[in-house]
């Protein structure tokens, strides 16, 4: 698990023992690892300033070397392993994907006036992302809680799609997409997501024109 500039790992098949000495930290750039996660056999440590991967040996974990990316992030909760690529929102809030041995690439220039709603997003520390199938489509879906506003990007078209929200009847305005986590279950062949405000799990679908009861509404442009 990360810990500020450290990632601290057990005894081998022994889960809950961690010795002190178990730790190894980000060398290419020394920042403070914001997230961790596995990928193809590999750990990706993901910084405020660096992509590094590293993989087991027998001395423990070794970095791999000439794969380091030169981005980070201060939004860990945006970060998203999408078939093997990594997405997430950089520390120059940009949208990115990234391939290891493949420098990173901004998927967001195409939309100058989205990087300029995402420039304004009050605390990017707070955003979080999830990995959305429905209805043959993919999205990444960017989220701002604190704004009230989430986008979409549809990475296999390599486009945003736009915004989506919820219309608050009681106040009259838009707010953030009521969706808070998403998960397909292959078993039940389901889109599931959990809402943000009432802790019910919806199947997701594009053959109903309804969200619960309430009429799907095009939010204007």
């Amino acid at each position: 698990f990360p810990s500020h500039d450290m990632v601290y790992y057990s005894e081998v098949n022994i889960l809950t023992s961690i010795s002190a000495s178990n730790f190894f930290t980000a060398e290419s750039s020394p920042d403070e690892i914001k997230a961790l996660f596995a990928m193809r056999n590999e750990l990706v440590l993901i910084g405020t300033n660096s992509v590094e991967f590293w993989e087991s040996s027998d001395i423990g974990f070794v970095r791999i070397g000439g794969q380091d990316i030169a981005r980070g992030t201060y939004s860990p909760y945006t970060c998203q392993i999408i078939n093997n690529t990594i997405y997430m929102l950089d520390s120059d809030r940009r949208l990115v994907r990234m391939v290891r041995n493949i420098q990173d690439r901004d998927v967001s220039l195409q939309s100058l006036a989205l990087n300029k709603e995402i420039d304004n997003f009050t605390d990017i520390s707070q955003c979080f992302a999830d990995h959305v199938q429905a209805g043959g489509r993919t999205y990444y879906v960017l989220t701002s809680p604190i704004d009230e506003k989430t986008y979409v990007f549809d990475y296999t078209r390599g486009q945003w799609d736009g915004q989506w929200g919820w219309w608050d009847e009681g106040v009259g305005q838009w707010k953030r997409w009521r969706g808070n986590c998403s998960l397909f279950v292959s078993s039940w062949n389901m889109h599931l997501i959990g809402d943000c405000a009432n802790g019910k799990i919806y199947k997701m679908t594009d053959l109903v024109n309804t969200e619960d009861g309430h009429f799907v509404r095009r939010i204007p442009v």
